[in-house]
């Protein structure tokens, strides 16, 4: 079996050596990576590391959707693929996840996941879609997973809710950039609840244009992100049953998405959690709303917290 590795980045300099070295290995038989014209030195960076972490760097300008589309399809025909993002630094799990050779399988947490899949059925399913948020829970909701493993692959930089912001551009570079990311979101992910919505008039209009484009609803009578979250309890395996070790398990739900799982499609999530995992413990944090956090080891909330800024 040949195994590929693949991902998009731009603008990540400060991460992105760190986040090569932890996923490299020898079992690997091409890593991709494309680099959406980065200005702050992460091409070069990278270029920096291709000889010795058996990367292959392409460039092209794009969202996030059409590099990783770019970055797949690059990969050997027949290989088997997980993506990778270049601001996680990853733990053992990556690895272990792409040799059991699940095809259209989950692994990870809302923190960080990758689909397993091999790359002509992503490919026969469409490949990913040219999108620039959302583009992940869009291909796992088209695609259909078979099995979810919660599990931790690693550790992210901290999450402020926009991504855009990290990326160290003008102000009116990153102000586009945010804009079509709402588009996107409203097209590929979230429903638009004007009652809930902050900055109303320009999230209403991002709707109104992705309404236009035209919306990607792979599920009925929920959209894609909440979905996923249900595909994730639908399908949720126990990772010490995979061999993976408790100490690394962990699943989180907000509880305005289990309310909406629960009244729309008859589960209940905190019923469905212990019963598939039997041993985790619950924490709550609050964080807008509700954050459930099920874990095993003590030291897991943390990890949870720290990525979203909970004190």
């Amino acid at each position: 079996m040949k195994y590929c590795l693949y991902g998009t980045v731009y603008n990540n300099v400060e991460y992105v050596e760190d986040s090569v070295k932890s996923f490299f290995s020898p079992l690997y038989d091409k890593i991709v990576i494309v680099d959406s014209f980065s200005t702050d030195g992460t091409y070069e960076k990278l270029k920096e590391l291709e000889k010795d972490y058996n990367l292959t760097i392409l460039r092209l300008k794009s969202s996030r959707g059409k590099g990783r589309d770019y970055a797949l399809r690059h990969c050997p025909e027949g290989s088997f693929t997980a993506y990778v993002d270049l601001d996680v630094t990853y733990n053992k799990n990556l690895e272990k996840a792409i040799t059991l050779e699940i095809d259209k399988a989950s692994f990870g947490t809302r923190m960080q996941f990758t689909i397993t899949s091999f790359r002509d059925t992503i490919i026969k399913y469409g490949g990913w879609k040219d999108l620039l948020i959302g583009e992940d829970v869009e291909l796992l909701t088209r695609l259909g997973i078979k099995i979810y493993v919660p599990i931790l692959l690693g550790i992210n930089r901290p999450f402020n809710g926009i991504r855009e912001d990290k990326y160290g551009i003008s102000f009116i570079s990153k102000a586009r950039r945010k804009f079509i990311a709402l588009i996107d979101g409203y097209r590929a992910a979230w429903n638009f609840e004007a009652k809930a919505e902050k900055s109303l008039p320009i999230k209403a209009l991002a709707f109104l244009i992705a309404t236009a484009k035209g919306r990607i609803v792979n599920c009925k009578k929920i959209c894609n992100s909440l979905c996923t979250d249900y595909l994730f309890l639908s399908n949720l395996n126990d990772p010490a049953d995979l061999g993976f070790e408790k100490n690394d398990v962990v699943f989180f739900l907000f509880s305005k998405e289990a309310n909406k799982i629960r009244k729309n499609l008859g589960i209940d999530p905190y019923e469905v959690v212990p019963s598939k995992i039997h041993y985790l413990k619950r924490v709550d944090y609050l964080y807008g709303n509700v954050l459930s956090v099920w874990y095993y080891s003590s030291t897991t909330p943390d990890i949870v917290r720290r990525f979203f800024n909970i004190k």
